[in-house]
């Protein structure tokens, strides 16, 4: 069963709940999420692309533009800051190589567990402004007010500003669920993924990234 969160209605499947939403609520009185769902829904019956399809086209023009002005960069080119991975965050990230600092991250979602070591997908998503360079669980910051919200949009998870709902490959993940946990922490502690900034230490071995911020986000789903 699916319940609408703003009236009493429920629902037998998750594809009848977003067409309640998307005809039934206005779209100001939607969480940010929920807008994104019913997007997606309308973009669909319009005969376009779904949203996801059209979101991993996206990230792989942006690996390849990346990719492109890295060349330039490395040869000497300078030039403007490179593109962010997405600007549909509450803050985006400035000045680029400002910064560079490094801390820990561990990331499970319904029995997957994200592999920064060795996925590739995972690895360098974002080549720029957050990122990995595999064989451990390190992540890189290269500029200014990073938000915890924006990594975690870098690896393909979509989450509302409380860190209790997030969309993932597909899936609606909701704390207020009573088969579904959702545990996003730095440091042990609950925070606000949409106003938290990273920050981290210089060293970027496992040891010494350690002293960074260690973001653990976790999500269980038992029904």
């Amino acid at each position: 069963m699916a319940d609408c969160r703003y009236c009493d209605a429920r629902f037998d499947d998750e594809a009848a709940l977003i067409q309640h939403l998307s005809t039934e609520h206005a779209a100001d009185e939607l969480s940010p999420i929920d807008q994104r769902r019913v997007k997606g829904h309308t973009d669909s019956d319009d005969g376009g692309l779904p949203t996801g399809a059209i979101a991993g086209i996206g990230i792989g023009v942006v690996l390849v533009i990346g990719m492109l002005v890295a060349v330039v960069l490395v040869a000497g080119g300078g030039g403007d800051e490179p593109p962010l991975y997405t600007d549909d965050v509450a803050k985006t990230p400035s000045d680029f190589d400002s910064l560079h600092e490094h801390g820990l991250m561990d990331v499970e979602i319904d029995g997957e567990v994200f592999d920064f070591a060795n996925d590739q997908s995972l690895i360098m998503a974002d080549p720029y402004w957050f990122h990995f360079h595999g064989g451990n669980n390190v992540w890189h910051t290269h500029g200014q007010d990073i938000t915890l919200e924006y990594a975690l949009a870098t690896l393909g998870i979509v989450v509302d500003d409380g860190g209790t709902v997030i969309e993932y490959n597909g899936e609606h993940y909701d704390d207020r669920d009573e088969d579904t946990t959702v545990s996003i922490t730095v440091d042990g502690e609950a925070v606000d993924p949409s106003e938290h900034v990273l920050s981290g230490v210089l060293g970027a071995s496992p040891d010494a990234a350690a002293d960074g911020e260690h973001v653990v986000v976790t999500v269980e789903r038992t029904g």
